[in-house]
């Protein structure tokens, strides 16, 4: 294993003519991914760390066969955050290129792009990462004409990672807690979580009844198949509601839970997503195409968990921060106490007066 990476090594530095799909069938590229693939958890840790060392100093084409290397090894053995900041790295290198006049060839960032989309789908640490590049997105529309493979890359920063979401049924005091992992939107959360909300059903003391879960469509939307469904829309079975349609009382139905939002960016309380429902009297009043819950990658599998039931005190403490009671008047205004004269009285008390007269 270990000649293979020092082969490797020297060819990730000479000078070679050809494009990444012609340099990733060298001897020396087959060879060590050969090799790569026999071996155990920590030996592969230690190549995939190895191959990423040699990006900084790799060719330009020799470089973008690199990141696919190390895409190939995470898919493989996992590991997935190891080689990140590198192939990152790389990506940004192509970026100054593409600013300084020196514009890589299309195939050089869709092997970049391949490479980092395997390390992607596979963390969360990841795209927290990709996340938080400031202008990233921006920048991939404005030179969207220099690979179609930046789309993919586009909806990496649109999913959403979020270990805990609070899911409440105000009128009843109850709900559950849920993790949510991948997910496109809020449209896609909703097709992921109904048929845990309906599999809770009794617990939660919803009082109407379901139809059975559209299996073909959840799997599509889990990405566990690519096999399009049947049905080309999925309906919502309750009222989705933001946590702005708490007040206190009834639930504001105006403050629907905006379907093509980020589920990250949705309303928080103590730091945490929360989403409102109520049950849904009468049939579906909201519907959304299956191409928001496309999956981008074959390790894109997004997933909508559930964590707990929550208990009332929890359901209550949440409502409460999100409208906290009117506490009452100290002390009521008696008619003997309001000002006789009119200079001393408000506009109000002067037009009931004048009302009165």
């Amino acid at each position: 294993m270990w000649s293979e990476l020092s082969a490797l090594r020297i060819w990730a530095v000479l000078p070679k003519a050809g494009l990444p799909d012609k340099l990733i069938h060298e001897p020396e590229v087959e060879d060590f991914l050969a090799a790569a693939n026999d071996l155990e958890a920590p030996e592969a840790a230690e190549a995939l760390a190895a191959v990423a060392d040699l990006l900084p100093t790799a060719q330009l084409a020799q470089g973008a066969v690199l990141a696919v290397c190390c895409g190939a090894l995470v898919e493989k053995h996992n590991h997935a955050e190891i080689a990140f900041s590198a192939v990152w790295a790389y990506f940004q290198h192509l970026q100054a290129l593409q600013a300084g006049g020196q514009a890589p060839p299309p195939q050089v960032w869709r092997f970049a792009v391949m490479g980092l989309m395997a390390m992607l789908c596979r963390s969360a640490v990841n795209r927290q990462q990709l996340q938080a590049q400031p202008h990233l997105a921006a920048w991939l529309t404005e030179h969207d004409d220099l690979s179609d493979h930046f789309y993919y890359l586009s909806g990496m920063l649109q999913v959403s990672d979020e270990a805990s979401v609070y899911v409440l049924f105000p009128h009843y005091g109850t709900g559950i807690e849920v993790s949510v992992s991948q997910v496109n939107n809020v449209f896609h959360l909703l097709t992921l979580l109904q048929p845990l909300v309906v599999q809770q059903r009794e617990a939660l003391g919803l009082r109407l009844s379901y139809p059975p879960t559209n299996e073909q469509l959840l799997r599509y939307a889990q990405g566990v198949s690519a096999e399009l469904p049947d049905e080309n829309i999925d309906v919502a079975r309750f009222e989705w509601l933001s946590a702005a349609a708490y007040k206190g009382g009834p639930l504001d139905s105006m403050q629907i839970a905006w379907g093509e939002a980020f589920v990250r960016d949705m309303p928080r309380v103590q730091g945490r997503v929360v989403l409102l429902a109520a049950e849904l009297v009468g049939p579906p009043r909201r519907s959304w195409d299956i191409d928001f819950l496309a999956v981008l990658h074959d390790a894109h599998r997004p997933q909508v968990q559930l964590r707990q039931l929550l208990a009332p005190d929890t359901v209550a403490e949440v409502l409460t921060a999100l409208h906290p009671p009117v506490p009452a008047l100290a002390m009521s205004v008696s008619a003997s106490s309001m000002p006789a004269s009119s200079a001393g009285r408000s506009w109000w008390q002067r037009l009931l007066g004048r009302l009165a007269g």
